[in-house]
């Protein structure tokens, strides 16, 4: 499906070609061509990743794609469509019979649109001013939208509650490596309003080792501040259907010594 085609002038950011929805993944890639439109650059059979970028994804490319006339139907449909996939998905597991698939799909769902909200920016340079206000104001409304659909028990375990700490061993036991290119990125995505994407490095650094996460530090008071934190990693991870089983290691690892 193409999304405005524009062949008689560029797109606010000077480009030719065409915006591409993809309904089945709910994302918008660019397809650029020449002035006017009447040449692909790259041809279809030479797409990559690089040449054939996704600008938008999740609400903002849904929100992009759509007529809205009723934007309550459109924030249903969109919500529904993520909860079953994320149930379809999770169902297949093994352990999916003792699970509250539900409950996991909504404690961890507002983290991951954040995530597709911050990786769609690029869809803002090809529209004007009014236009992106216009997209913007129906995202925010969007995520206010799920913020109501969630239990009170969801909404207390808010991404802006977590420490950089917190985030660093999410990190680790996610396998997500916290880099200089992505630290700012990965703090905005856990709702984080620190702007100094250093200490996030630090943290993760400090963790990144076993033994600085199971070995006692010399300090008992910090020892017992790090158990807590890896039992709150635990239950996050579980209510987020990550496996926790390192961070269950780690964690008992630490209990032990600190019995000793």
């Amino acid at each position: 499906m193409m999304i405005d085609r524009i062949k008689t002038e560029p797109w606010a950011n000077s480009k030719w070609g065409v915006l591409r929805y993809y309904s089945e993944n709910i994302l918008i890639r660019f397809d650029e061509m020449d002035e006017g439109c009447m040449h692909h650059l790259v041809a279809p059979s030479e797409r990559t990743i690089e040449n054939y970028p996704i600008i938008a994804e999740g609400i903002v490319a849904y929100v992009v794609a759509s007529d809205i006339n009723d934007c309550l139907d459109l924030y249903q449909r969109y919500f529904e469509y993520q909860k079953q996939e994320y149930v379809d998905f999770e169902r297949k597991k093994a352990n999916a019979f003792k699970r509250d698939l539900n409950t996991e799909f909504l404690a961890r769902y507002p983290v991951e649109e954040k995530a597709r909200i911050l990786r769609s920016s690029n869809i803002y340079t090809f529209y004007p001013k009014e236009r992106n206000e216009e997209i913007k104001q129906y995202v925010d409304g969007y995520m206010e939208f799920v913020d109501n659909m969630l239990p009170e028990s969801a909404k207390g375990n808010k991404s802006s509650t977590f420490s950089l700490a917190f985030i660093a061993l999410v990190c680790i036991y996610k396998k997500i490596n916290i880099e200089p290119s992505n630290a700012l990125a990965i703090l905005n995505e856990y709702g984080h309003d620190s702007t100094e994407p250093r200490k996030l490095l630090e943290k993760y650094n400090g963790y990144q080792k076993v033994g600085d996460r199971q070995n006692l530090s010399g300090m008992h008071r910090s020892d017992l501040e790090r158990l807590k934190l890896l039992k709150r990693v635990i239950k996050y991870l579980q209510s987020t259907g990550i496996d926790p089983k390192i961070a269950i290691e780690d964690c008992k690892s630490l209990e032990e010594k600190i019995k000793q």
